[in-house]
């Protein structure tokens, strides 16, 4: 018997709603976004019952990228200012951080670098706010890609070295990926 049945079975809804999102993530990892989206849904009504509304935050951040995923960029912005109200009356400041990173990438996928920059440079304050090395070293690489995305090449290189300096003080494996991003390319200055 599936857990999110077996969770019915017990009239768990809550566990019944998280079991849910878990197999949506499970869908979501293997690009079944149908299924993916099907099991949030689910998941949010049952959020609808039980009210929910920090799990309703983060079912709603995973629809959010699953849109993403699919190019549905203005339906993922929704999600995720949906998503972001719950977690500031909540007082969740790392679903804040998790949401601005969100929809800076997304402003950035659209072109909006302005309004990127204006989310992430809130999830790094943040980030530091909340001690979290690794999510700040994520966001200043994410930054740093912006900033290079908007020609802004020496200021992109300092958030890199800042991200560089903490992936690599944590041991962690994308300190490689920075480390490439500013070794210089043939024809560069």
């Amino acid at each position: 018997m599936p857990v999110p049945a077996l969770r019915e079975g017990l009239g768990d809804l809550r566990g019944q709603a998280l079991s849910l999102n878990n197999l949506g993530v499970v869908h979501k990892r293997m690009a079944r976004h149908t299924e993916a989206l099907g099991c949030y849904q689910r998941a949010l009504d049952l959020c609808d019952q039980i009210g929910d509304d920090r799990l309703r935050a983060g079912l709603l951040t995973n629809v959010g990228e699953v849109y993403e995923r699919e190019g549905r960029a203005a339906e993922a912005l929704a999600c995720h200012e949906r998503s972001m109200l719950l977690f500031r009356r909540l007082g969740d400041r790392q679903g804040q951080a998790l949401t601005l990173g969100n929809r800076g990438r997304l402003y950035e996928h659209r072109g909006n670098h302005r309004q990127a920059r204006v989310c992430l440079e809130e999830c790094l304050a943040i980030q530091r706010e909340l001690g979290d090395r690794r999510g700040q070293a994520e966001c200043l690489r994410q930054l740093g890609d912006l900033l290079a995305a908007a020609g802004d090449t020496g200021e992109a290189q300092a958030r890199w070295r800042d991200a560089l300096a903490i992936f690599t003080d944590l041991r962690l494996p994308a300190a490689d990926e920075v480390r490439d991003l500013l070794m210089p390319r043939a024809g560069d200055p």
